[in-house]
């Protein structure tokens, strides 16, 4: 079990292999004694409650219960799609029988239809998860902004990817692919990627670089400070109302330190 606080989220620090086991309490109507009674029926990546029975020495940790969540990617999900491209026979996409896009991030699923549409510079950002979260966390602070919010926008956005991986042809698309760049899908065809390279004079399609990424990860925050989250879609699955986070330890401010 992953003990929040006690463990970190980055698997490569500590492995599952290496975290403790927990106990799991079962209801009166269990036999109560070892091979009688039903087992625990928990699957990975549940969100559970409990206490330590050992006290301070936090060793024998207890399940008192579960409690339901939607399911967002991990950093680890994160840096397992990153690393490797499968392409598998689904449609992702917000329609009738295709996968939710969130979803296939965390599964590190991709279009069967456009396996290599976009580009393998345009697939994939050019930082890892952790190194766009450290660059939202340092924004974050000189913004007065809850650095765990924004991080959960990011997290339901752009993921791991660069470009947008819902397929998509007409105005708003690139390369069969929709028109969303960077950690919080700057999109391009009546969105924020417009005002973005308007301002900047920086193309997004060119833009998977540290520099471009950290410059959009600034405009984006800056954008929330003044109109909430509510342009971003992510924050339905991410669980987070428009205004959530901001006048975080002091008043919320724009700083344009992109350019």
């Amino acid at each position: 079990m992953r003990i929040h606080g006690i463990h970190p989220t980055d698997h490569t620090l500590v492995e599952n292999a290496d975290l403790p086991w927990a106990t799991v309490i079962a209801p009166t109507t269990s036999g109560g004694t070892s091979g009688i009674g039903a087992a625990p029926a928990l699957l990975a990546g549940a969100q559970v409650f409990g206490l330590f029975m050992d006290g301070k020495m936090s060793q024998l940790p207890l399940i008192v219960g579960s409690i339901p969540h939607i399911v967002v990617p991990s950093e680890q999900q994160e840096q397992n799609y990153q690393a490797a491209q499968r392409d598998n026979p689904v449609s992702i996409g917000y329609g009738l029988n295709q996968v939710d896009p969130a979803l296939a991030r965390a599964a590190g699923l991709t279009s069967s239809a456009t396996p290599s549409a976009g580009g393998a510079n345009l697939k994939f950002s050019s930082m890892t998860a952790g190194e766009i979260q450290r660059v939202i966390r340092e924004e974050c602070a000189l913004r007065f902004i809850d650095p765990s919010i924004a991080i959960r926008i990011y997290q339901a956005e752009g993921g791991g990817y660069y470009q947008s991986q819902v397929p998509r042809s007409g105005s708003g698309s690139f390369n069969g692919l929709e028109a969303s760049f960077g950690p919080y899908q700057l999109f391009i065809g009546g969105g924020l990627g417009d005002e973005y390279e308007r301002l900047t004079g920086r193309s997004l399609v060119n833009d998977n670089s540290v520099e471009g990424i950290t410059n959009q990860i600034r405009f984006a925050l800056d954008e929330a400070v003044k109109g909430g989250w509510t342009p971003w879609y992510g924050r339905f699955p991410a669980r987070v109302s428009s205004n959530e986070g901001f006048n975080y330890g002091g008043t919320s401010v724009v700083k344009r330190n992109y350019s």
